[in-house]
Order: structure tokens, then C-alpha cells, then sequence
């Protein structure tokens, strides 16, 4: 799919921008290093876990995979030349959603340690945390064809370009006939934007009801959040 997104748009500070969708390995490699030197260190999650470069690499690798396999993705870059956001997502279709299993289970030790990431517990964290999020996606899109998945958005934390990036993400969701957009949240301030475009809580994870060896795995976060919210916004 091919989108005519160039737009010029302007944050709050006055400066200048493009976002375009990301289409070369200049953009991808971009992404990556953004996620690495921006995301981790800005995410709540992440941080409360004080994970390091090499703990996200191989999770970030696998989101990027994921999102980069179609052309829904943005990046966003100031008058310089430099990246200034980025806005990750996929397409998720019916027959592509898979069920996980269900459980009101609140004790993760064994799937953190037997997670897909060897020798990496942080990123396993990461993984069963978000697979907790996600666990009843399938019932909640049971009649649904098409969804975009937003997987991640993410700015230069004095450039106030995510709603830009937002916006842009409902418009090629609506090019590509998805029915609905569907995002994790783990930050405040995403929940509070999302919420802001309209966007619904269908499911909330308390970060109190994820342990490990009966410790709950998040504790002070930077933005005092109590959970994640998966969330869903419908396209008319």
C-alpha cells in the first residue's frame, strides 16, 4: 500500500517537520536507534526495569519486523534532518489473530523465565507483560476483518509531535478499510492522547496484578501509572 502522506506540520514550539511514511532501510535503521536511545529511556515500563540497550535490541527487533512488512508506519523529522518521532504499526487481519491463552492468573515467574529471549529476563518481561495486555484480543475482535495495530508511538520528548503522528495513523488506517485501531498503553501520557482521539479502555492490566515470584515486576514508575490500557477506536 502506498499513502501520499508529505505533509509539513509544525509542533507547538514553532519548528518545522515532515512525517512520511517509512519505506527505505535509512528510515529503518532510524527507527531502531530512536527506539534504543529515545523509547527505552522515555517508556515507563523500560525504565522502572532500568533496562539496558542490549535487554530491548532483539524485543524492539521483533516489533520493527513486524510493523516494517507493510506500509503503515511513520517517521517524523525536523528541519535538520533529524528524527523527531516515530509511529509503529501493523495490519492485523481475522485469520491472523491468534488466541492466547486465558487465565486470571496474576503470577508470571515461569513464563518470564521460559520466555522467547534467552538470557534476556527484561525483554521476557516485556513480552509476557504485553502478551497479559493483549490476552483477550481475539474475543474482542472476533467479528473484525481488518484492525491496525499502533504498536508504538514515541517523540522527542520538547517537540509535541504525537498527535501529529496519531492523526496520521487514523488516516492511513481509514485508506486501508481497517474497522478499528487497536493500541497497548503502558504510559499515561499515550492513554491520556488516545483517549483524547476517542479512543475506548476494553481492557486494563494493573501493574500490581503482574508478579514474578509474587513480586509485582513494575514498581515507580516515572509517571505514577497504575496500568496498561488496551484500547480501541473505531473508524466510521
Amino acid at each position: 500500500m502506498n499513502f501520499h502522506l508529505e505533509n509539513i506540520f509544525y509542533s507547538n514550539q514553532g519548528h518545522q517537520f515532515v512525517i512520511v511514511p517509512i519505506r527505505t532501510d535509512q528510515h529503518r535503521a532510524e527507527v531502531l536507534s530512536f527506539m534504543q536511545t529515545q523509547f527505552r529511556v522515555q517508556e515507563p515500563i523500560t525504565n522502572a526495569l532500568k533496562c539496558s540497550a542490549q535487554d530491548t535490541l532483539p524485543f524492539y527487533k521483533d516489533i520493527c519486523s513486524a510493523c516494517f512488512k507493510y506500509d503503515l508506519s511513520l517517521i517524523a523529522h525536523d528541519y535538520h534532518g533529524q528524527i523527531a518521532g516515530i509511529a509503529l504499526s501493523s495490519l492485523w487481519q481475522g485469520n491472523e489473530i491468534q488466541t492466547l491463552k486465558s487465565s486470571k492468573n496474576k503470577e508470571f515467574g515461569q513464563e518470564i523465565r521460559n520466555g522467547p529471549y534467552i538470557g534476556l529476563d527484561n525483554a521476557n518481561r516485556l513480552f509476557s507483560f504485553l502478551e497479559m495486555v493483549e490476552n483477550d484480543l481475539n474475543l474482542i475482535l472476533k467479528n473484525e476483518k481488518c484492525v491496525l495495530k499502533l504498536e508504538i508511538i514515541s517523540v522527542h520528548p520538547i517537540l509535541g509531535l504525537a498527535s501529529n503522528l496519531l492523526k496520521k495513523s487514523i488516516e492511513i488506517a481509514r485508506v486501508a478499510e481497517c474497522s478499528h485501531i487497536i493500541t497497548s498503553a503502558t504510559a499515561v501520557a499515550s492513554q491520556n492522547l488516545f483517549k483524547k482521539f476517542g479512543f475506548k479502555t476494553v481492557h486494563k492490566v494493573l501493574f500490581n496484578d503482574f508478579l514474578e515470584d509474587g513480586e509485582p515486576v513494575f514498581k515507580n514508575l516515572h509517571d505514577n501509572g497504575s496500568g496498561a490500557e488496551l484500547m480501541l477506536y473505531k473508524l466510521e
